[in-house]
């Protein structure tokens, strides 16, 4: 029976769901679990407790006087409080503690007791897949610092992409400073970017609409170009001020139509033009709100969401005098992508993804720590995936999301998934870590030395890629204890100035700047601009 049980955990455990470690409770032996009224108990050693799932699954002491394990089938006593009972005949240590004795889902978290120890998995509301640096997502489609993978093929002739992919019925785009497109499983090259080799200067292209085929609205850092794929031709009909944002719409919709209207940000103007007549309008302009991303919400009419400075949700209203400024909300963490669905919008940067509810009107920041990539997001109906550097991460039932989601920060660790033919062996593996990660005091037997040279190794052969969150999880250390291991060595420091090395030495080696950009992991964006302090050999490290 017992087996039977565990079998039938581990199948739902593994196969059904994707649970993240919260926490692990320390200081008491636990026993069993009771589910009464919609309320969870466990038994242990110091009284038996309710978990509070309205406060971050706490403890709060039940009944202190009952110890050891309960009976699962109780009563209420005459004041209405929940009676527990021991068992008859105890169940006493050693034996308890060999396995896994106790298991229970309550209110979205999975809580298992193991030799003792109680620990709580959250169920995570995304799945998640890894890649390398992801820049750009569709619905078949992925864009990464190690290759663009169509229906998961990856293509021969580009090795990465910074730019858009776009889908358009049986075409698809590739933007990555040139221009490529397939089609019946065929890549061509339509054009190469901005280089010594190339005759033609449209600047560098990086994003694709459609207003009808064969004729395409292609962002550049020119401008706006009409590319008509039949004719292979390019034609000027907007030169950028500065860099045209796109305005993001709430349908995520790249088709334009032959006389739609197409908006963008430039020099802080928010700017519409008519595809078919070429007639510009300025709507609103930001002066001193730099604008680092725009949403349309044509669900909200005259409703206008923007990124300011990294560290601002601004909403804005549209009326015959301009824009005019509705709130501001302030990013505890960086932002510079924009998305939304139904009253969610979503905040991604480069160290986390935030959540706002325009209803609630709070923000939930962190709800993702990892560092996601400018523009790396795709929705398509009930659906959104967000790029970061590490992969991709994709909420699959936004309704369900946006009903049960609850403002309560917590941090997110580490998910662990497996197939159902290797459940078993998952459950083993994963119980293991769990137990040695927390309950070790003496977490990597080496020298202090030893464990720093180590770290650094990693960290020189990762460096494109290398987080703080990283190192935690290969060490198997806290952020607190490796930045503890040497007073001379502190990694947030050591990782800046590596790739700052790196960078400074690819730069007298000749190399490109994609070149550089992917071993450092700095953005093409970045190293132009810095290029100067680059190259000269007084750059403070």
């Amino acid at each position: 029976m017992f087996i039977i049980k565990y079998i039938l955990f581990s199948f739902i455990f593994f196969t059904n769901n994707t649970y993240t470690i919260d926490k692990v409770y320390e200081g008491k032996i636990f026993y069993n679990f009771v589910l009464y009224e919609d309320e969870l108990y466990v038994s242990s050693n110091k009284g038996v407790f309710k978990i509070e799932s309205s406060n971050n699954n706490s403890l709060l002491i039940f009944n202190k006087d009952v110890t050891g394990p309960v009976k699962t089938d109780f009563t209420k006593n005459n004041d209405f409080k929940v009676k527990f009972e021991t068992p008859v005949v105890e169940i006493k240590p050693p034996t308890f503690l060999n396995a896994i004795t106790d298991y229970a889902f309550f209110n979205n978290s999975l809580f298992i007791i193991r030799r003792g120890k109680l620990v709580s998995f959250k169920k995570l509301s995304y799945e998640y897949s890894p890649y390398e640096s992801v820049r750009s997502i569709t619905k078949n489609t992925v864009g990464s610092y190690n290759g663009v993978f169509i229906n998961g093929k990856k293509l021969k002739k580009l090795k990465y992409t910074d730019g858009q992919i776009k889908e358009f019925d049986s075409i698809t785009f590739v933007c990555y400073k040139g221009l490529l497109s397939y089609e019946n499983n065929k890549e061509t090259i339509i054009y190469r970017g901005n280089d010594k080799r190339n005759e033609k200067k449209y600047g560098n292209i990086y994003d694709i609409f459609l207003i009808n085929h064969p004729n395409y609205l292609v962002i550049s850092s020119n401008g706006l170009y009409n590319y008509n794929s039949e004719m292979n031709t390019f034609d000027l009909i907007y030169s950028t001020q500065k860099k045209i944002i796109p305005a993001r719409v709430n349908k995520n919709d790249n088709k334009i139509g032959n006389n739609g209207f197409f908006s963008f940000v430039d020099k802080n103007e928010l700017i519409s033009i008519n595809v078919n007549t070429l007639e510009t309008k300025t709507l609103g302009n930001w002066l001193e709100n730099n604008v680092d991303d725009i949403l349309l919400c044509d669900v909200e009419p005259k409703n206008i969401y923007t990124i300011s400075g990294n560290k601002y949700l601004l909403h804005y209203k549209t009326s015959s005098d301009g824009l005019e400024l509705v709130e501001k909300t302030p990013i505890n963490l960086t932002a510079h992508t924009i998305s939304d669905f139904g009253n969610l919008i979503f905040l991604s940067g480069n160290n986390g993804l935030s959540i706002y509810d325009k209803n609630k009107r709070k923000m939930f920041d962190g709800y993702i720590l990892d560092e996601f990539n400018k523009n790396a997001v795709y929705k398509s109906g009930n659906e959104i995936s967000f790029g970061s550097i590490h992969g991709v991460y994709s909420f699959k039932n936004l309704k369900e999301f946006s009903k049960n989601l609850i403002f309560t920060d917590f941090k997110i660790e580490k998910s662990y998934k497996s197939e159902f033919f290797f459940f078993l062996i998952a459950l083993f593996i994963l119980i293991t870590v769990v137990v040695k990660k927390y309950t070790s005091s003496n977490k990597i037997n080496v020298s202090r030395e030893k464990l720093v040279l180590n770290i650094k190794n990693f960290i020189q052969n990762n460096l494109n890629s290398v987080t703080l969150k990283m190192l935690e999880d290969e060490f198997d250390l806290a952020y607190y204890e490796i930045n503890s291991l040497d007073k001379d060595f502190k990694p947030a420091v050591f990782i800046k100035n590596s790739r700052k090395i790196k960078a400074q030495k690819m730069f007298f080696d000749k190399k490109s700047m994609s070149e550089i950009a992917q071993k450092t992991g700095y953005s093409e964006t970045y190293l132009l601009k810095n290029k100067t302090k680059f190259i000269n050999k007084n750059y403070n490290l």
